[in-house]
């Protein structure tokens, strides 16, 4: 599965991005420094030059602004390709992680920023927690969708849970090695791992 449209769709879409981030490079900066109660949503408003209902297009709330996770994505165009795949599912699900990878991206800086943050107000990871489950809830129905599965299929929901481990760790590995491997051929790899060792079952 190819998909045509890796980078942001529009202008305007990267105007929304670039907005975004500078709206989290502050509040992230403020909470490593001083806490996230010394900052409110109007500081972050008047930072990025957008008023408080645009704030609350692009974030869910405060904590969300310095995780910078975005309150809706705009990866629609990415997911329906996924949607519309007749490949082997995982191997679409790492063109569907690449792809987002390649619009969205977190740098090494970001990863660094983000651990300071949540290393300043440890709540922060309880809602980084959260995240990644309902990011996992969100490829499960997904991958429904795409298979035809029924709502809670137990096969949907293993394939999301072991798919979104191997992105954190490909996630993982990628940071820790800046002369290494890129993201996407370290998930590649690990997905093939996964693989060998499901199909193996270890037998001697």
């Amino acid at each position: 599965m190819h998909f045509v449209n890796e980078s942001a769709p529009d202008a305007r879409f990267r105007r929304r991005l670039a907005a975004a981030a500078k709206a989290t490079a502050f509040a992230r900066q403020r909470t490593i420094s001083d806490g996230l109660a010394s900052f409110t949503v109007e500081d972050i408003c008047e930072e990025a030059g957008f008023s408080r209902r645009t704030f609350f297009n692009y974030f869910a709330s405060k904590e969300d602004a310095v995780l910078g996770v975005l309150h809706t994505r705009g990866d629609e165009d990415l997911e329906d390709a996924f949607v519309d795949g007749d490949g082997d599912v995982f191997d679409d699900l790492i063109t569907l992680a690449v792809a987002r990878w390649t619009r969205h991206g977190v740098s090494r800086d970001d990863a660094a920023a983000i651990g300071a943050a949540i290393t300043a107000e440890p709540k922060l990871l309880g809602r980084m927690l959260a995240h990644i489950h309902d990011t996992e809830q969100a490829t499960t129905a997904l991958i429904e969708r795409r298979e035809g599965y029924e709502a809670g299929d137990a096969r949907a929901a293993t394939a999301a849970l072991v798919f979104g481990t191997l992105m954190r760790l490909a996630m993982d590995e990628t940071f820790a090695h800046p002369e290494g491997p890129a993201y996407a051929d370290v998930l590649r790899a690990r997905v093939a791992l996964a693989r060998t060792l499901l199909s193996s079952g270890n037998h001697e």
